[in-house]
């Protein structure tokens, strides 16, 4: 839904399924991208700044673009 630009829908599916049940990186990330599409900047940054605590996990690429979408939010 979110690459389609169905953000609401996004974050639905997030609430209901995703969020408080897992705390891997890239979910984290995600999670973040999404809330930060649908306007949601304090959530996107929650979950952005934790998934920047697993940089070792991420790689340098993806800690780039946290770290972009930080900026942003």
């Amino acid at each position: 839904h979110y690459n389609r630009g169905n953000y609401e829908r996004a974050v639905e599916i997030i609430k209901q399924y995703v969020e408080g049940k897992t705390y891997e990186p890239t979910t984290l990330y995600h999670m973040g991208l999404i809330f930060q599409a649908s306007g949601d900047h304090l959530r996107s940054r929650k979950f952005l700044e934790q998934a920047a605590q697993s940089a070792f996990e991420l790689g340098p690429l993806t800690v780039e673009k946290i770290q972009e979408a930080l900026r942003n939010s």
